[in-house]
């Protein structure tokens, strides 16, 4: 996992399996981002996930949770990806913006 916070976007940048055994380290980044008063978005780069499960999608709910942000929560998935399958179930459509980016192996054949 990486994160940075620039000009107010907070973006963490996960990579493989998000599991109730993986999310300690996000919660931490959002528990120390998100009462910063600069915050405007909160972007969860999940491009290079295989995996979520329910303890990684309440990690993404989180920041919806806590307070209101100014320009929202935005998730990064491959298109028809697992959690892209599964942030479609979960409705996060509804509560979130969702970019849909081709995966590399269609980006490059």
């Amino acid at each position: 996992m990486e994160s940075a916070f620039v000009d107010g976007v907070l973006t963490i940048r996960l990579q493989g399996q998000i599991t109730f055994q993986t999310v300690n380290s996000v919660q931490d980044v959002l528990a120390r981002s998100l009462h910063d008063p600069a915050l405007r978005v909160v972007e969860f780069d999940l491009r290079e996930v295989d995996f979520i499960d329910s303890a990684g999608l309440s990690v993404l709910a989180m920041p919806r949770k806590s307070r209101p942000i100014p320009r929202g929560v935005r998730l990064l998935v491959t298109h028809n990806s697992q959690p892209d399958r599964v942030v479609r179930l979960a409705r996060f459509d509804l509560m979130m913006e969702i970019v849909r980016m081709p995966s590399n192996s269609a980006a490059t054949a």
